[in-house]
């Protein structure tokens, strides 16, 4: 993993994924994770149980009764974390805290139309 801070990143509970950006073919194991944990452990990573996803997708997210979100996006893009009921849109560098449970986020990247003047 050793280019994982030229790819925009997310800490969902103290644990890194990373998005965006292209990963070579034979770094994409050095992203993976064994198998999730049984019972209610915390865990958190994306469905196909990777750490990194070029376009985001659905993250599981496992334990815990609160959700600390903190998101670094590396370049101008625009990405959205949503829930089943709320969306956030992320740029920069930001904190949020989700005072709630839940099984899985969602991450895509967003369209914004740019005006060239």
């Amino acid at each position: 993993m050793k280019n994982m801070f030229l790819y925009n990143n997310i800490t969902i509970n103290n644990v890194p994924l990373y998005f965006g950006g292209d990963v070579p073919k034979e770094e994409l194991l050095s992203y993976s994770f064994p198998p999730t944990p049984p019972g209610n452990i915390k865990d958190v990573r994306y469905n196909d149980n990777m750490r990194y996803s070029k376009d985001g997708g659905t993250i599981k997210v496992q334990g815990g009764e609160n959700i600390l979100v903190e998101y670094n996006i590396q370049s101008d893009e625009e990405w959205e974390l949503s829930t089943d009921n709320e969306c956030y849109q992320l740029k920069g560098r930001e904190k949020i805290e989700i005072k709630r449970q839940l099984a899985t986020l969602n991450l895509k990247r967003t369209e914004n139309e740019k005006i060239n003047k």
